[in-house]
């Protein structure tokens, strides 16, 4: 059974999010294993941790594409859909799944941030939106594009704050939603060509 979820204490409930097991579907994943905000949900809470893993066990069957499909046709209000609150695209051939759900979708928003960056992302529709998580400035902006990222993310905190230049996520002050007043649109917002995100260590 796959689980979706609508919104949470960041997200407006019109973005739906799917979400897999923490770290073990992160191959990029380095120190930001010591700060992962998803594991505090996951040791919390056994019924997230039963739906997220019940998640992954599902992407790996053969029919996860057209189940998936079913699941996003139920939806009502669908001001986004985001990919990932917790775990990342753990193979090529699972992000390749993602991009046919959203092929078929194209009016749908998808976005995600990930740290997979040996994705091969030529085949990745205009209507997914994927910003590169590179808190170490692996790559520059221009590479980046190249590859085939609409952005860049970055964690902040004190020692490197002032460093950095880019848009800094307004949450909690702003949740993430539409581009109404108490709401923000920038990392899906589609007219934004490349976006380079700022989040602060949380």
């Amino acid at each position: 059974m796959i689980h979706l979820s609508k919104g949470n204490h960041k997200l407006d409930k019109g973005i739906i999010n799917f979400s897999l097991s923490p770290i073990i579907t992160c191959p990029g994943a380095n120190q930001c294993k010591n700060y992962c905000y998803a594991m505090k949900s996951w040791k919390q809470y056994p019924g997230v941790r039963y739906a997220w893993t019940e998640n992954l066990e599902e992407t790996k069957k053969d029919d996860f594409i057209i189940n998936m499909c079913k699941e996003i046709k139920r939806i009502r209000k669908l001001t986004a859909f985001r990919l990932h609150t917790s775990g990342d695209f753990y193979s090529q051939f699972y992000f390749e799944k993602w991009c046919c759900i959203c092929n078929t979708f194209p009016k749908y928003i998808f976005y995600a941030y990930t740290k997979n960056f040996k994705l091969d992302l030529k085949n990745k529709p205009d209507n997914l939106i994927l910003i590169a998580s590179d808190d170490n400035n692996l790559f520059t902006d221009q590479e980046l594009i190249q590859k085939g990222f609409n952005g860049r993310a970055v964690t902040i905190d004190k020692t490197n704050s002032k460093n950095i230049q880019g848009f800094t996520c307004p949450y909690p002050q702003i949740s993430c939603g539409d581009s109404s007043i108490n709401k923000c649109d920038y990392c899906f917002n589609r007219n934004i060509p490349f976006k380079i995100v700022l989040f602060k260590m949380h």
